[in-house]
């Protein structure tokens, strides 16, 4: 869940078809803004990691892992538009994303962290890693990403209706949704720098 707030200038050119009630063209045009986006989940994850000295098995728990993100974004789209002489309209097509600037806050809740080490006589190790014991500062991250080249593509549609204003300008009031199709975030990773 979050909400983004963004500030557009788009051209959209129209042909004209034989009849007028209804206009096709392409629009495109740059939009910068903010985005928010909230994360909340618990976390039961099990797995084996192969050492030198043998195999060490995890089992890794939290009640609660939240995370914040904040990202500030330029967007291009380049989309299919559509007019109809009331006014209504409809927009489709990809939205190019890329980052400028993106920070996290995460936050975990009562981590419990299991190993069973074979060659340590059946001993656990209970709530230690190898880089050493859960601290507060692991619990409580704040950072930003690195936002070098993340490029990621969208899929929007967008309905609504476009007000006509005396001096041949509009203002377009709708609503939208974007569907991720590509991330350079998935492809190669978050990268955070803490």
């Amino acid at each position: 869940l979050g909400f983004d707030v963004l500030f557009d200038i788009r051209y959209a050119h129209y042909w004209k078809l034989s009849s007028n009630q209804l206009r096709l063209g392409i629009m495109t045009g740059l939009s910068a803004g903010y985005v928010q986006a909230n994360q909340q989940t618990a976390l039961v994850d099990k797995f084996t990691l192969a050492t030198d000295e043998g195999d060490v098995d995890y089992s890794v728990s939290a009640d609660e892992v939240k995370e914040k993100t904040h990202q500030v974004q330029l967007e291009l789209p380049v989309m299919f538009a559509m007019l109809t002489s009331k006014g209504f309209f409809l927009n489709v097509g990809p939205k190019f994303i890329l980052p400028v600037y993106s920070t996290f806050h995460q936050t975990i809740t009562n981590p419990n962290i299991y190993a069973y080490v074979s060659e340590l006589n059946g001993e656990p190790i209970i709530n230690e890693v190898v880089t050493g014991k859960v601290t507060s500062e692991q619990c409580d991250l704040v950072g930003s990403f690195n936002n070098e080249l993340k490029l990621a593509i969208a899929a929007g549609l967008e309905l609504g209706y476009e007000f006509k204003f005396d001096n041949g300008h509009s203002l377009d009031l709708g609503v939208y949704a974007d569907y991720t199709v590509y991330s350079m975030y998935s492809k190669y990773g978050n990268s955070r720098v803490i």
